[in-house]
């Protein structure tokens, strides 16, 4: 029933916001935005490794917290590395959404 109700609230959420958000902004800034999630989604797989549905999984607390550490080091290694990219090359990310 609390995981029932949590995705229920976790659905309703933008629904109830989406009137508000029309509002404040244009098709093509959700159109942007909509890409932008896109990439973000596909980068948060590869970053993570998907490791965080596995730390759960296992019976000793060693082998969870070596988990978790193996995921947030190539987090940390991902995200630093999309940090410089991104640093490097704004301007043509920008030119490229025509933002």
């Amino acid at each position: 029933m609390i995981l029932m109700t949590g995705t229920s609230i976790a659905q309703a959420i933008p629904i109830l916001v989406s009137p508000i958000l029309t509002r404040l902004y244009t098709p093509e800034e959700f159109g942007i935005f909509a890409i932008y999630m896109s990439i973000v989604n596909i980068i948060a797989v590869i970053a993570t490794g998907r490791y965080e549905l596995a730390i759960i999984v296992p019976k000793n607390q060693s082998d969870a917290v070596n988990l978790l550490a193996l995921s947030l080091s190539i987090s940390l290694f991902v995200t630093s590395l999309f940090a410089i990219i991104i640093l490097l090359f704004n301007e043509s990310i920008a030119d490229w959404f025509n933002n």
